[in-house]
């Protein structure tokens, strides 16, 4: 998200340590940092994202059967607290590349900083597996689950 001449109540574009912006006066403030203009620079202004931490939670059982779907939660938290007004979009990945994943999904006010994806994610791949959600605004915000996956006890016998 680029900040622009004017933006008010801006929504957390500066979440990895400092931004470049163009200068002016700005009231800002973000769901995740609070803004401080420290400097000048080439009619640019230094700003500082001082403030709340902000992360990322997955939430997934330890265990899972092949090919058995299980819910997963994603929740944005703000110094361990809940983002009640996280809209960011989600992306998720696995190191299992057979795996069945949620689509893209866009957070909405009503989630107030956590939805569960129901049955959302199955593992395909026996062994140790993960799922990460990654915001889709930046890649910075990333949560990791690990799950073991299993063979059902009905397949160990087709062998």
């Amino acid at each position: 998200m680029r900040l622009r001449a004017g933006d008010v109540n801006l929504r957390s574009p500066c979440r990895t340590g400092c931004c470049l912006v163009s200068t002016g006066q700005w009231h800002l403030r973000g769901a995740f940092v609070m803004w401080t203009v420290l400097a000048g620079v080439a009619g640019l202004a230094l700003i500082s994202c001082s403030g709340p931490v902000a992360n990322l939670v997955i939430s997934a059982p330890p265990n899972a059967v092949a090919g058995t779907p299980f819910s997963v939660t994603v929740a944005a938290k703000v110094n361990g607290s809940p983002d009640t007004v996280f809209n960011s979009p989600i992306h998720f990945t696995s190191s299992d590349s057979a795996a069945i994943l949620p689509r893209d999904y866009q957070f909405v006010s009503s989630d107030r900083g956590s939805h569960t994806f129901t049955n959302g994610v199955t593992l395909l791949t026996p062994g140790s597996q993960t799922v990460t959600a990654t915001d889709g605004e930046t890649s910075f915000l990333t949560a990791t689950a690990n799950v073991t996956v299993t063979i059902a006890d009905s397949a160990i016998g087709l062998k």
